[in-house]
Parts: structure tokens; C-alpha cells; sequence
């Protein structure tokens, strides 16, 4: 006969206080659930505190006493300032009384937070705590010196500013703890540094934690000498948080740590954890402080050990049931990492050359894990030192390749993912050896194993992205072939595989896809019309994919097939609440709202309404409990008594609760603000009911913690405009009366994207604000921007500067900074520029001294390309305003006409044709140097990029143009034998105008080379249309009927001599 375990129905004292809490711990859910209820009540009281109090004191069950301090710690806000200070006082007594007398570490925990709690009270009424925190971190018993050491953490995170207060006694105790004999001891004084550290203020306290770091790394070492990693690992915060501070101190200690740090990353028998976060520190380092890393010449070191990581030994990777986690943390991984930092962190000229050497030899490895390792650098380089790399690309690429056959997986694996890095980052120079590495990629599609599969099609959607539609068209049979079969015969991870690249097949072809959309079609819809939970995430591909064919196929072919879609995605996403399967959905409405434009508008009310429900709803974060058993039990009972409290000082207890992101609602709401934002471009005044709303839930993602949201926040504000006012296009020579209600969303949607040029910390965030700037001006023209140029153009100059918040970086002047900013930076200038014209001309005196530093010789090339572009395009927006810059801005060109980056020279040579064009006086002193400069480009036309060849061209044709003086008969020959444009065909209307000025000028100085010109301009009727605009052609034309009419004779000579397809032209005039 089984004993009945008693039970309370009312707690009148200590002792039913006690079984009741005995009871929340039997293992008897009937009993639990009648405790609860007991319990709850006694915690609307504040009778309870006094009681958990006697708990702690004198019960002899521990988990009772835990119990009882986690939910008296918990009851403190609710009912502290209702007890009489008495009671208080003896409160405050008992439990630092207990913490002395508490045998059981767990409980005393719990006791520790509990008195941290009641300090955001008490601190300054307490006298006696810090008598209490002296006594016990100078007490002979180990024990009780952690825990006034512990105490000490606990304070300092609740009334910090209050600890700080005693900071010189604080730190004399901290140092003390690092070297006391206990382990315990010292890693309760490295716990509290790392609050410290979040919370220390001023040069001169940041200093005195930085003077204990030699004991700080000592004490690590014990921990990590007695297997306590988990306190080792999170003790590595204090070195994250103070090296983001500017001290010669510190600075002068990193050598150290650095070595310390590879003592760590380097010993493989510590966990990979630990070893991670002493690379993570560098990385940091390299992060915060490059100039000093260059200066220590300590980059070839961080790169050898990088390598070396990235090169063990792991021979769990060769089985043959082996797959990758993402989450999980491999030495290949973290190596990895730390090798990318440097390449992207430091300038290029100090470790390209470093690394790509180290990776040579590796590639030649006998070693598969050090081949891997060799390739997998030349594949990460790409994006940190991109115009390097893309200088040395047919090597980069030759060594890459070793790995296409490699006899090792893992070898192959990287080697495709090695080359989509190159495709991301290295274009457009990469598609020239399209037909080298197409063939391989697609090879590898169907390979046996799921990890190369999977890395192919990756690599496939990278390089085609960038592709000339005709070009992929040639390859688009086999990689249809293979993604088909894969489709219907693989497993399930495959076929979500096989869907993603059918999906950037199509994205990638346009039109050429044509041939294969009823087939896709219809295999999609039997995906989207299926049944269960297990092939989710197959249906949420196959609606993705649906709409990006139809965008690719277009409105006429997809048509009939638009409203049985709609409406099974909408009783898809009505079924399955999944934030995944609705991020599909988004983008499958937004594909169809791209492909229909304005007839999507029978769609926009129920689609946009659904959207904006979800995008409204504050689910990005999950509270999580970290806490286990009695700490987790109490955080229940204790949020079920929840009310609301006036006094809302102090008290706060997240000490048991984390708080995660949900990454797959961040995906879902980005993909909805994306969604939106192409409803209201696709429908324009259609979209009006909703611009309100969906604008506020835009600006309200603008200024969201997450950067994802606030990334498509940045693009997709622009397209509220066009459900506002009339694009330019539609305006045509029109104006328009922007009333008070379209002046303040305008207003909205500038301040926005100004905000953001000056506040964001994110890069890209920052650059796709600039782009949204670009395409309001380019659709819209100078309504919306009128009043914001000059915030816009002061944000400009500030990240020019390197000042604004997403860009502050210590190498101001030899760094690679990032590409994608600052082109859209400088984008940003020269579309403002083109809008204003000669009304720039202020704006350019104030952003024309950042604009040329960058142009210096001491400057990455990145940097010297995109000044030197855009200069010269905003001086040919000024015209003839541009005079007063000519003497800076000529020598520059001159000198990098024979600059050795094409894209230099091609930015160059178009300067010098614009500064000749609008400033023939002040450049004809000038013109044998100009001529000197660009002739060696037609001396051997093989030698240089078709694209500078062609701005040689233009820049010759200005000249022309200009009647700028020069020897014409030694000129036009030389120049006519470059054309006709081989590469950049914007420069044709201005070589073929200046061609028809020669031909009808009647100068005898080139009359010996009238064949010549004649020969080239009925050539340039031969091109095709996107060569040759039509109004240019006419041009030609009309300008040889105009020869042929007065000078028939030779004119009929000349033409016999011509080509017959050039005569064929002739004969149409």
C-alpha cells in the first residue's frame, strides 16, 4: 500500500510553505498542479517575500531553498516597497546571513541573484553589503571568497554605476581573485570582469582593466589547464570588448595576446569552441586595429595559421555518411573565417601575395585537406581583394581548376564553391572563361554525392546570374536535361535543389526558357497541389519558382495560367502558417505582380491586405529560458501573477532568459516589405488605399535591430513613389502640381533614405539607400529630390570622409573599402550631378577635394576608378562650370591614361575628351601631351581592353568635335583604324558625329582620308541596332547624301572600293 503524499490547501506558515514547495517537485502531475495553485495565490501577497525568506534560512531541502530565492527574486518588484522597513532591514540581514551559511553552490546562486535584485533598491540604504562583499572576498575558506566574488558580478551587472563608484577598491579585489589558488575563485573574478568591461567608463578606468590583462591570460590558462572551457570560452569576451577601445596600452599588449591566441587556435587537443574564439579575437583585431597589424607585420603569421588550421586532418569528413552542419564549428571553418577577415579587413598589397603563394604550394599537396584548404583560399580572396584578383585571373583560376577532378569529394567541393566566389565577386571578367568552367559545373549536377550536387547548383546560379541570355542558351539544354531527371528521380533534398536551379534558370535566360515552361509548369503545379507536412518546403520552392518563370516567360505566355496560380498559392499560405512557406509565397506574388505590371491590380486589395497583416505582427523575437529545473519552475509560477506596476524602477530579472531571433520571420517579413514595395511599382495609383500603411511599414523596418529587414526597408521605399506621383517618363514635358498630401510622402520616403545615409552602421544597408536615391532621380526626375539635395549631397561627403557611422575605419587612405559602397556612393554623386546639370556646380566645389584624394597615386585601384569616373562624369554634367578644376583634374587624367587597370584608363581617356569638349582653351597648351599619352593605345590596339580602345576613340572624337587643334592628317588615320567600337558602343554617337564633321568640313588637311571616312560611316550603317542608335544612322545617312549630292564622281569611286556589304548599305540610302 502506497504512503498518500499530503498536500495544502492554504499556506498559514512556514511549514506549509515548505511542503507546498516540496510538492512542485514530487514526481505526481495531480499534486504539482494543486501545489501551483496554492503557490500562485501565496504570491499575490507580500507576506510571501518574508516567507521564501524563512525558507532559505532553515528548510533542509535545497531545492526548497533554491525555489524559494528564485521566486522571491522574481516577487521583488510586485511587493518590495509595500513592506515596512523593518521588515526590509531584517530581510536584507537573513539573506546575507544565508549566503554565508548555505552548503549547496546551486542555492547560493540563486541567493546571489536574488540580493543583485533587491540592490536596484537597497544599494544606497545598505551599508552592511559592502562590509559583507570585503569580508568574504578576504575570508580564509575558498568558498566564501567566490562568493563575495560572485556577489561582486552580479552588483556590478544590476547597479553598475553605483559599483563603479569604489572603482579602485573594485579592481584591487578583481586582481586579487585572478591570482587566488581556488580555480573556482579565479574564474568568479574573470566573470565578474567580463560585466566590468560592458560597463567601465573613461580612459582611466578602461586603463586599469587593461594593466590586468597579463593576469587575466594567466588565469585563462589555469581554467583551460583544468578542463573548465565553457568558463574559459566566455572569458574571452573581456578581449573582444577591449580592443574595440583606442589605448597605446592595449595596443602594445596585442602582440601578446595574438601569440597567446595562436597557442590556442593551433592545439588541437582543446575544444573547437575554444579554439574558434581565439581566432574570432583576432579577427577582431585585424577588424578594429589594421594599421597596427600592418605596422606589427604580423599578417603573414595570421595567414600561415589561418592555413594551417584550415588544413587538419579530420577523417570523420571522409566517411561516407558524413554531412555538413552548418552550425557546427570545424577547424576548416574557423580558419576560414579568420583568413577571410584578413583579406577583406587589410589592404590587399599587404596579403595577396602572401596568401596566394601559401595557397600554391598547399594546391600541390598530397595532402587532401591541405589541397582543400590551398583551393578554398583562392576562392575567398576574391572578394577582399578583388581587383588583384581579378588582375591575375586566368591563374587564380588555372590552380583553382586542379580541383575539378580531384579524386577527393571534398577537393571537388570547394573547388566549385571556390569558383562561385569568383563569379560573385570578379565580374564581368569571369564570363570569359565561361566555357572552361560551364561544362564542369553542369558535370557535377548529377554527381553521386548530395554535397558536390548541391555546391554545383549554388555555383551554376552564381555564374549565370551574370550571363548574356544567348550565351546560357547554349548550355541550357543539358542543364535541363540533368535538372529534370534529378527532379523526378531524386530524393527529396535533391529535388528542393533541383527546383532553386530551375528557378535560376529561368531567372537567368528570359525568354530562352520559353521551350521548357509547360513542362516546369506543370510539374510545379502537382508540387503546389500535393499534401503534407514532410514536403513543405518542396511546395514553398515550387511556388517560388513558378512566378520567377512566369517573369521570365512573360505576361502573354503566362497569362492563362496567372489566376489558378493565384489562387492555389493563397489556399497554400491559408493552410500553412509557416513563416518559410509564406516567405516563398511573398516572392512568388511578387514575380506575378513584376509580370503583370498594372493589370495586377485585380489582385492588389486581398494579396496586399494578407501581406501587411503579416508584416505587422511583433513575432521577431523568442524569450527563451535558459534556466533549468527549479529556475525554469519559478519563472513559470512567477509569470502567471503578472500585473501592472506603476513603479517600473529596478527589479528587472532576465538572469534565466535569452532572447533569440526567429531567422525564418526575419526572412518571411523581408520577403513581405520586398513584395510590397513591387505591388505599389507594378500598380502605381492602383496602390493608393494601401501607401499609407504599407509606408509606415517600411520607415518602421527602416529602424529595425535587424539588418535584413532594414537592407530591404532601404530598396523597397523607393517604389512607394511611384503609387504617388507620375513617373518622368509619363510626365513627358508636362508638370505637375505636387499637392500637401504627396509633398509629405515624399517628404517620408527622402527623410527616410537620408537618415539612413548618416545613422546606419550597415554597409549595404547604406549603399542600397544610395541606389534608391539613384532610381528616384532616374524614374522620377527632380520633384521628389529637389528639397533633399543638400542633406543628401552632405551625407555623401560625410561617408566619402570615412566618418559616417558604416565606414569609420582606420585605414583612410590605403584601405580597400568596400566596393559595393562606395560605387553607390559615387553613383549617388553623378546621378545628382546629371539631374542639376550646371546648377551642380556648388554642390561639386564642396565634394570635389574628398573626391580627390581618392584619386591619389598612394590609393587602391579600387579607389582611383571610381574618383576618376566620378570626377570626370560630374564635369561633364558642369560643361563649361567644370573651368575652375581643369588644372587639378588634367594632370590626373593625363597620368592614368597609361594607368595599369583598364577601367583607370578607361575613366582617363573619357575625362580627357570631356574636360577638351567643354574647355578647348585651357586644354590646347595641353595637346600634344594629350595625344602623346593616347596614342600608344592605337600603336597596339591587341594590347589593350576593347573597352579602352573605344574610349581612346571617344576621347579623339571630342577633340574633333571641339575644333581643338591638332595635326588632323596624322590623326584621323590613326584613329579611324580603330573603329569601328568593339566593346563600349555609348561612345558611337559621338565618333560618328565627329566623323560627319570631318566629312563635310571641307579641310584640305584631310582630304587625302575622305575614303577612309567614308569607308567607316557606311560601315556604321552595316552594325546592328544595339550598336548603332537609330537617330545616329540617320545621321550617317543623311550626311553621305549630302557628299554623294555634291561631289557624285568621287564619291561613286570611293564607293566601288568599298566592301559589298558596305556598297549593299550605300544602295539603301
Amino acid at each position: 500500500m502506497q504512503s498518500q503524499t499530503p498536500v495544502v490547501h492554504q499556506i498559514n506558515n512556514g511549514q506549509d510553505l515548505e511542503l507546498c514547495l516540496t510538492n512542485l517537485m514530487v514526481p505526481n502531475s495531480d499534486i504539482i498542479k494543486q501545489a501551483e495553485g496554492v503557490i500562485k495565490g501565496f504570491l499575490k501577497h507580500k507576506e510571501c517575500l518574508a516567507g521564501f525568506v524563512q525558507q532559505i534560512q532553515h528548510s533542509q531541502n535545497a531545492g526548497v531553498r533554491q525555489l524559494s530565492a528564485v521566486l522571491m527574486r522574481l516577487k521583488l518588484k510586485k511587493h518590495w516597497k509595500k513592506i515596512e522597513g523593518t521588515t526590509r532591514e531584517e530581510i536584507k540581514l537573513a539573506l546575507l546571513n544565508s549566503l554565508l551559511q548555505e552548503p549547496t553552490h546551486i542555492v547560493r546562486t540563486s541567493i546571489i541573484q536574488t540580493v543583485g535584485v533587491l540592490a536596484t533598491y537597497e544599494i544606497s540604504t545598505w551599508p552592511d553589503l559592502s562590509k559583507f562583499l570585503m569580508q568574504c572576498v578576504q575570508h580564509e575558506q575558498a568558498s566564501f571568497r567566490e562568493t563575495g566574488l560572485s556577489l561582486f558580478q552580479v552588483l556590478i551587472e544590476y547597479v553598475g554605476e553605483e559599483m563603479l563608484g569604489n572603482f579602485n577598491q573594485l579592481i584591487g579585489v578583481l586582481q586579487k581573485g585572478l591570482a587566488d589558488q581556488d580555480v573556482s575563485v579565479r574564474i568568479a573574478s574573470l566573470k565578474a570582469l567580463r560585466h566590468l568591461v560592458l560597463e567601465v567608463g573613461g580612459d582611466e578606468q578602461i586603463e586599469a582593466v587593461i594593466q590586468l590583462i597579463p593576469a587575466i591570460v594567466e588565469a585563462l590558462k589555469k581554467c583551460i589547464a583544468e578542463n573548465r572551457n565553457e568558463e574559459a570560452v566566455n572569458s574571452f569576451e573581456i578581449f573582444d570588448e577591449l580592443v574595440e577601445h583606442k589605448s597605446e596600452t592595449f595596443d602594445s599588449i596585442i602582440p601578446h595576446l595574438i601569440n597567446f591566441m595562436f597557442e590556442l587556435a593551433l592545439n588541437t587537443n582543446l575544444t573547437t569552441e575554444l579554439r574558434e574564439k581565439a581566432t574570432i579575437f583576432v579577427e577582431w583585431c585585424i577588424s578594429y586595429k589594421p594599421k597596427l597589424i600592418i605596422k606589427l607585420g604580423v599578417s603573414k603569421h595570421i595567414i600561415e595559421c589561418a592555413l594551417k588550421i584550415m588544413s587538419e586532418n579530420r577523417e570523420e569528413e571522409l566517411e561516407d555518411d558524413y554531412e555538413e552542419d552548418e552550425d557546427e564549428n570545424t577547424p576548416y571553418g574557423i580558419g576560414s573565417s579568420l583568413l577571410d577577415a584578413t583579406a577583406v579587413d587589410l589592404p590587399s598589397k599587404y596579403v595577396f601575395q602572401d596568401i596566394v603563394e601559401r595557397a600554391v604550394v598547399l594546391v600541390q599537396s598530397q595532402n587532401q585537406f591541405e589541397r582543400r584548404a590551398g583551393i578554398t583560399a583562392l576562392g575567398l580572396i576574391a572578394e577582399g581583394c578583388q581587383e588583384a584578383v581579378k588582375g591575375n585571373l586566368e591563374q587564380v583560376i588555372k590552380f583553382i581548376g586542379t580541383g575539378f577532378n580531384d579524386n577527393s569529394r571534398i577537393v571537388r567541393g570547394c573547388a566549385i564553391l571556390a569558383i562561385s566566389s569568383l563569379a560573385e565577386y570578379c565580374q564581368p571578367e569571369i564570363l570569359d572563361f565561361g566555357g572552361d568552367l560551364l561544362p564542369f559545373i553542369i558535370h557535377c549536377l548529377d554527381d553521386k554525392l548530395f554535397e558536390i550536387r548541391e555546391k554545383s547548383a549554388y555555383t551554376l546560379d552564381i555564374f549565370t546570374q551574370h550571363m548574356d541570355p544567348a550565351t546560357l542558351n547554349n548550355y541550357l539544354q543539358p542543364i535541363m536535361t540533368k535538372i529534370m531527371s534529378l527532379l523526378t528521380n531524386g530524393d527529396r533534398k535533391t529535388q528542393e535543389v533541383s527546383i532553386a536551379t530551375l528557378s535560376a534558370m529561368a531567372s537567368a535566360s528570359g525568354k530562352f526558357f520559353v521551350p521548357y515552361f509547360e513542362t516546369v509548369i506543370t510539374l510545379m503545379k502537382q508540387i503546389m497541389e500535393a499534401e503534407g507536412q514532410d514536403i513543405l518546403q518542396l511546395k514553398a520552392r515550387a511556388t517560388e519558382c513558378v512566378g520567377i518563370v512566369a517573369f521570365a516567360v512573360g505576361k502573354e505566355i503566362f497569362g492563362p495560367y496567372v489566376d489558378g496560380f493565384m489562387r492555389l498559392a493563397m489556399a497554400n499560405i491559408e493552410k500553412n502558417s509557416v513563416s518559410e512557406y509564406k516567405e516563398y509565397t511573398f516572392m512568388f506574388f511578387e514575380s506575378v505582380a513584376m509580370t503583370l505590371g498594372a493589370d495586377f491590380k485585380v489582385y492588389v486589395e486581398p494579396i496586399t491586405n494578407y501581406v501587411l497583416s503579416q508584416l505587422s505582427q511583433e513575432n521577431l523575437l523568442e524569450i527563451e529560458d535558459s534556466g533549468t529545473g527549479i529556475e525554469a519552475m519559478g519563472s513559470a509560477l512567477a509569470d502567471d501573477d503578472i500585473e501592472e506596476d506603476d513603479d517600473d524602477e529596478g527589479g528587472f530579472d532576465g538572469n534565466n532568459m535569452k532572447l533569440s531571433v526567429r531567422t525564418s520571420v526575419i526572412d518571411e517579413k523581408t520577403s513581405a516589405i520586398s513584395a510590397i514595395g513591387q505591388f505599389a511599382k507594378a500598380t502605381g495609383p492602383a496602390f493608393s488605399p494601401f501607401l499609407h500603411q504599407a509606408l509606415d511599414a517600411i520607415i518602421d523596418s527602416a529602424d529595425n535591430f535587424h539588418y535584413a529587414l532594414r537592407r530591404q526597408s532601404a530598396t523597397s521605399i523607393r517604389n512607394m513613389l511611384y503609387a504617388t506621383i507620375p513617373t518622368a517618363e509619363e510626365l513627358k514635358d508636362s508638370v505637375i502640381n505636387v499637392s500637401e498630401e504627396q509633398g509629405k510622402i515624399i517628404d517620408k520616403i527622402m527623410d527616410t533614405l537620408v537618415t539612413i545615409l548618416k545613422d546606419d552602421e550597415d554597409k549595404e544597408t547604406v549603399a542600397r539607400a544610395c541606389e534608391s536615391i539613384i532610381e528616384i532621380a532616374n524614374r522620377f526626375g527632380l520633384i521628389p529630390l529637389e528639397a533633399h539635395v543638400e542633406d543628401i549631397m552632405s551625407a555623401v561627403i560625410t561617408l566619402l570622409q570615412q566618418k559616417a557611422p558604416c565606414n569609420q575605419t582606420e585605414m583612410d587612405e590605403e584601405g580597400d573599402h568596400d566596393i559595393v559602397l562606395m560605387d553607390s556612393v559615387s553613383d549617388t554623386v553623378d546621378t545628382i550631378a546629371k539631374l542639376l546639370g550646371k546648377d551642380f556646380a556648388p554642390h561639386f566645389a564642396k565634394v570635389f577635394p574628398e573626391l580627390i584624394k581618392y584619386a591619389q597615386p598612394n590609393r587602391p585601384i579600387g579607389d582611383r576608378i571610381m574618383a576618376l569616373g566620378t570626377i570626370c562624369e560630374s564635369l561633364n554634367s558642369l560643361q563649361e562650370n567644370m573651368a575652375p578644376y581643369v588644372k587639378h583634374v588634367l594632370p590626373l587624367v593625363l597620368k592614368s591614361v597609361q594607368d595599369s587597370h583598364y577601367n583607370a584608363q578607361r575613366n582617363a581617356l573619357y575625362g580627357c575628351g570631356v574636360i577638351s569638349f567643354f574647355c578647348k582653351d585651357e586644354v590646347q597648351p595641353h595637346v600634344m601631351q594629350l595625344l602623346q599619352a593616347i596614342y600608344p593605345i592605337f600603336a597596339d590596339i591587341p594590347k589593350y581592353n576593347k573597352a579602352v580602345v573605344d574610349n581612346a576613340c571617344g576621347a579623339i572624337a571630342r577633340f574633333i568635335a571641339c575644333k581643338l587643334e591638332m595635326p588632323l592628317s596624322q590623326v584621323v588615320p590613326v584613329w579611324c583604324n580603330a573603329l569601328p567600337l568593339r566593346e563600349d558602343f555609348e561612345e558611337g554617337p559621338i565618333c560618328y558625329t565627329s566623323l560627319i564633321l570631318l566629312l563635310l568640313s571641307e579641310n584640305n588637311d584631310i582630304a587625302q582620308h575622305i575614303p577612309l571616312i567614308i569607308q567607316k560611316l557606311a560601315n556604321g550603317l552595316t552594325l546592328p541596332n544595339e550598336q548603332m542608335k537609330p537617330e545616329v544612322r540617320q545621321s550617317i545617312a543623311d550626311s553621305l547624301k549630302q557628299f554623294a549630292s555634291k561631289y557624285p564622281q568621287q564619291f561613286s569611286q570611293i564607293a566601288s572600293t568599298l566592301s559589298q556589304q558596305e556598297q549593299e548599305a550605300l544602295q539603301k540610302l
